[in-house]
């Protein structure tokens, strides 16, 4: 498996604008590509959240880059959740993954990834 699956929350969205947050980040060494493997939830008054579907390597580049512009947020890999259909019980996810678009990438990365032993190695990396 290649890509995981990160959740991202921007809690305090009133203070940041999402769109200059994003153009920060996604400057080299990210492709502008790449930001059509993230699905964008409906903006929640109190909140903005994403999810990704990219390399790790590449969700580090996020994760320091949005550090460095000291703007407060949490991430986590729910990789292993998604590919036993546990986050099919977070509303988030599921309001985010009606959209046409965003369902498609995902039904993409489970065709790819749902497989015995994909799963067994998200669940038991050692």
């Amino acid at each position: 498996m290649v890509n995981k699956i990160y959740y991202f929350v921007f809690p305090d969205s009133v203070k940041h604008d999402m769109n200059i947050i994003m153009k920060k980040v996604f400057t080299s060494p990210l492709k502008s590509s790449d930001i059509e493997s993230i699905c964008f939830n409906k903006r929640n008054i109190r909140e903005d959240c994403f999810y990704t579907f990219l390399p790790e390597y590449k969700i580090e580049i996020i994760i320091n880059k949005v550090k460095a512009l000291k703007v407060l947020f949490a991430y986590k890999n729910i990789t292993a959740e998604v590919l036993m259909g546990v986050s099919n019980n977070n509303t988030n996810f599921v309001t985010t993954f009606t959209d046409i678009r965003h369902k498609k990438l995902l039904n993409v990365f489970l065709k790819t990834n749902q497989t015995e032993e994909n799963i067994i190695d998200t669940i038991l990396p050692f």
